[in-house]
């Protein structure tokens, strides 16, 4: 991702990258242990919206961003969305697959997780010459999170 020249109207140091990298990290630490609490207090399935929701606010935080303040904004609030997803949903998964199929289903996860990285790396060298290419990049990591929330009320909520 480069970011130069396209917030704050300068050369972003690179400690100005690691922190906007480092700070999905921590919000994603952040992120899983409140995600623990609000699936156990509201149910599997609020707590997954809620995720949906960080992840497409902090998308479209980035991509609109114009300063490193406001870009580091959305990359903590993605993190907490991935800690969010990456707790609640295979625990969503385990409780209401059949017993039969539970563990191919969580590896499902883990692989469509790893294959989503690819498409995105891919995605993020087809706008490494576009201008702003970078906005486009994280804009369109919201677009999963809406699908998700737009399929969620055709799950059922989980027995626990």
């Amino acid at each position: 991702m480069t970011l130069n020249n396209s917030l704050d109207g300068r050369e972003t140091s690179s400690s100005e990258k690691e922190l906007i990298t480092s700070l999905c990290s921590g919000g994603a630490f952040i992120g899983s242990i409140i995600a623990g609490l609000t699936a156990d207090q509201y149910g599997r399935k609020v707590a997954i919206y809620v995720g949906c929701a960080l992840f497409t606010i902090g998308a479209l935080i980035q991509a609109a961003a114009y300063s490193i303040a406001q870009m580091a904004v959305g990359r903590l609030i993605v993190g907490f969305g991935v800690g969010s997803a990456a707790m609640v949903v295979p625990l969503y998964i385990a409780e209401i697959a059949p017993t039969k199929v539970r563990g191919r289903l969580i590896g499902l996860n883990n692989m469509s997780i790893t294959g989503g990285q690819v498409i995105s790396y891919g995605i993020g060298a087809a706008f490494a010459h576009v201008p702003n290419g970078w906005r486009y990049m994280v804009g369109l990591g919201g677009i999963p999170s809406i699908v998700l929330a737009c399929l969620m009320p055709f799950m059922p909520e989980s027995p626990r």
